[in-house]
């Protein structure tokens, strides 16, 4: 996956990015330009600064790359600020998109690329074996109850549910899995992997109904749950005795417990295990974790 994303930058950056991996020894998981401000690395959760910046036309070529030349057929992600690009790359971006069309009155159109200050691009690589102890912690309370995986941003959480769903879809205990990969995040690298249903691009909460109504799934994943409608998708399918595995964005477990809209999926003993990623360590995670008796 590194490879074929430096493949669509512009060469002297991905030059710079080769160079500076291999000085680490580790795998890249975000890239980061900026116009006029150094570039950055991010590997094993550690920042690293580049020696070099990308100017305005290397920002917009490297969008146009990863849209395939096509603004129009990524206008729905790009106007919530990020493109979804083929191979599972997640390409976040500041300083453009969203009010180009909106200011012209045009409402979600993309007239072009323009005024791009800095671009994040999200390098997904399966980590096999690093959601075994999730795994474990699920198949011990039966797959009755789900878990939440939570951290700060970057830490690793849509890697973990990744490898979670493709172990929890196979081998002789395998469960239907109905991946709910709004972001395209999630499923890059287990395509054809057990028996997992992907649902490509639906907001959450309408994901979860789908797979609750039509699919027949065992076990729902998502990735970095918030809102109100998330969390009542989860109730109802809970309450339907499908087991959900989902993340959200937290430093602590306690506000994930405590504030609303998530309070309530605690409340009702939805979630087993609260799963913290605090590091990452050898194609592993430490995490804290916290089992959750049945109300």
């Amino acid at each position: 996956m590194t490879k074929r994303a430096l493949e669509k930058l512009p060469p002297r950056i991905a030059e710079s990015c080769r160079n500076t991996a291999s000085l680490y020894g580790g795998r890249i998981n975000e890239i980061r330009l900026r116009k006029g401000s150094p570039a950055s690395l991010t590997i094993r959760g550690e920042n690293i600064v580049l020696g070099i910046s990308a100017t305005e036309a290397e920002l917009e070529e490297s969008v146009r790359t990863f849209c395939e030349s096509s603004l129009y057929s990524h206008a729905d992600t790009i106007c919530s600020g990020y493109i979804a690009a083929r191979g599972g790359f997640r390409v976040g971006g500041a300083g453009f998109f969203a009010p180009i069309g909106q200011m012209a009155g045009l409402g979600r159109q993309i007239l072009g690329v323009f005024l791009i200050s800095s671009l994040n691009i999200r390098i997904p690589e399966r980590v096999i074996g690093c959601a075994d102890r999730a795994y474990e912690i699920m198949a011990e309370d039966d797959f009755s109850r789900g878990i939440l995986v939570w951290s700060v941003p970057g830490m690793g959480k849509t890697t973990l549910l990744r490898e979670l769903a493709a172990r929890l879809a196979t081998g002789k205990r395998a469960r239907r899995v109905a991946l709910v990969d709004t972001r395209y995040e999630l499923s890059p690298g287990i395509e054809g992997i057990g028996i997992i249903d992907v649902l490509g691009g639906y907001p959450r909460a309408e994901g979860i109904e789908i797979a609750k109504r039509t699919l027949g799934a065992q076990v729902i994943i998502c990735d970095e749950i918030a809102d109100r409608d998330d969390a009542e998708a989860i109730l109802q399918a809970h309450n339907s005795g499908i087991c959900v595995a989902a993340s959200a964005h937290a430093s602590s477990a306690q506000p994930l417990m405590t504030e609303e809209p998530l309070a309530g999926l605690f409340r009702a003993g939805v979630f087993g295990t609260y799963y913290g990623l605090l590091a990452q360590d050898k194609g592993s995670f430490i995490a804290d974790v916290r089992r959750i008796k049945k109300p």
